[in-house]
This record gives structure tokens, sequence and C-alpha cells, in this order.
């Protein structure tokens, strides 16, 4: 990995550890002021740390993360990281649901700038 893929990679990891822990202000602190977030199936296209925040602390109460682990990442560009994510989070009655999901993240003077996360289908269990 080059200089600028290493730090790209570190930045995605803090911030998806931020949000592996719950820490919606922690989360949001890795994000610039007019961050874009894009769920695309999911929900509309949200900007701005009020509105992330009130999805993230709606989302995460519902069905709180219990793993986000890279699988592997490529660079896209000089400012945008793809990230493969194996990840399991908590739904109503206490089981969990098992996704890969990509992310792109796109950064800005160490900040996470404009987030797509595209979630496949559902794992089934023991897999």
């Amino acid at each position: 990995m080059n200089a600028r893929e290493t730090e790209l990679v570190a930045l995605f990891q803090q911030h998806f550890d931020l949000e592996l822990a719950g820490d919606v202000e922690g989360t949001l602190a890795s994000c610039t002021d007019d961050i874009i977030y894009e769920h695309p199936f999911r929900l509309d296209r949200i900007q701005g740390l009020d509105a992330v925040r009130h999805y993230y602390t709606t989302t995460w109460s519902a069905r709180p993360f219990h793993q986000l682990k890279f699988v592997r990442h490529w660079l896209v560009g000089e400012d945008t990281l793809a990230v493969e994510v194996d990840t399991r989070y908590g739904v109503a009655g206490g089981g969990e649901e098992h996704v890969r999901t990509i992310c792109f993240g796109t950064f800005r003077n160490g900040k996470l700038a404009h987030e797509i996360v595209y979630s496949g289908p559902p794992i089934p269990q023991g897999k």
C-alpha cells in the first residue's frame, strides 16, 4: 500500500471502530460538517451533521452493530476508498443479522466527507 492508501484505511477503520462502539458523537467527529451519507435502496441521501446524527441515533438504537470487519479494500482515485465489510448487527427480539456491505468513503482534510453504503442480502446463520 502507498502512504495515501494506508492513511485512508486508518481513517475509515477509525470511523468504523467508533460506529461499532456506538459512539455517535465520536463517529460524527470523524466526519466533515457537510457530511453526505447515502444508503441506496434504504434511505434518501442525507447531508449535514444533524441529519446524520438523527440517522445514526435512530438506526443504531434499533440495530446496534456487533461486528464491522474489513475484508478487503480498493483505493479509488486519491481521496476515495472502497471497503468490503463483514457486518453483523442486532435485530428486534435479540437476534442478529449478518450481511456483507461495500462502503465508499471520500475523505477531505482527514475526515469522511461522503459515504455510500451498499448492503447485500442477509447471509444465512452459521456462515
